[in-house]
């Protein structure tokens, strides 16, 4: 059997060097071969059986062969820096206190649904148009975003924004990214004053059974599906995919997802779909 380690460093200090790479490559039983993917940024190691667990201070994803078909992603905090409801509750004045609700439900200490009726009963009365500005001048992509999904299109892999956020903000990002589709809640808006969120909400087990419907629509394996998040409504997502990666994860979601982006921005991702999709 063959696998693919693939290191990635942080992109902003580009230190991965050879000799950290021919050094791990040298600690792999059955080495076929080892090379520099991007400079600085990312390497690969074939081999065909054990190798170290760790490269400290870099991103090591180990995976055999895929083909992958499909990439899923969460869209808060991990294709975007924004959490859209703090920034609401900032515009508010309440930032801390639904802060305080969405970290605590991140890091899986209350459930999703709970969590989510907790903060949208602080922010209601919320404007559409303040909502929609506040987007226009909050809104931030993380690091690789536009390229990861630019190189999806380009080699034919279908991609899916799956958020346990809300459509007026999924849409739009998915819009000016290019992905495929989105899936999120939905908010009321009565004459243009924020009144709800439309049940039933997506959540941890919707995000599942979102991506499981998507690949049996393919008719692909959920081993041919890549998926990356943040948070612990993410975990059933992740553990049930080919490649699941958790961005830098709250701390629920790293007990569970040993593949880990600490270092890497979301560019690392296409080394690992080119990596899988090698004939």
């Amino acid at each position: 059997m063959t696998f693919f380690a693939t290191i990635l460093a942080n992109p902003q200090l580009k230190n991965l060097t050879p000799e950290i790479v021919n050094q791990f490559a040298q600690n792999c039983e059955r080495l076929i071969v080892s090379k520099i993917l991007i400079d600085g940024i990312a390497a690969e190691v074939e081999f065909g059986g054990k190798c170290p667990a760790v490269v400290e201070g870099f991103d090591l994803i180990i995976q055999e062969r895929k083909n992958i078909k499909l990439l899923v992603c969460d869209m808060e905090s991990t294709i975007i820096d924004n959490e859209f409801l703090d920034d609401i509750a900032e515009h508010l004045g309440i930032k801390e206190k639904v802060a305080e609700i969405t970290a605590r439900a991140m890091n899986n200490e209350i459930g999703f649904e709970e969590s989510l009726q907790q903060r949208m009963a602080l922010v209601l009365g919320l404007r559409y148009d303040d909502a929609m500005k506040l987007m226009r001048e909050k809104l931030k992509y993380n690091a690789g975003a536009r390229q990861l999904i630019e190189f999806c299109k380009a080699n034919g892999i279908y991609t899916m924004l799956v958020s346990g956020g809300f459509t007026i903000f999924t849409s739009a990002v998915a819009d000016e990214l290019g992905f495929d589709e989105h899936h999120a809640n939905e908010l009321i808006f009565d004459n243009g004053v924020l009144t709800g969120a439309r049940p039933p909400f997506l959540g941890r087990a919707e995000k599942l059974t979102i991506t499981k419907k998507q690949a049996d629509k393919m008719g692909i394996l959920m081993s041919e599906v890549a998926a990356i998040g943040d948070g612990a409504n993410d975990i059933d997502m992740l553990e049930a995919v080919g490649l699941g990666i958790a961005y830098r994860a709250k701390p629920a979601l790293k007990e569970r997802i040993k593949n880990q982006f600490n270092h890497a921005d979301l560019s690392g991702l296409i080394c690992l779909l080119t990596a899988t999709s090698k004939p």
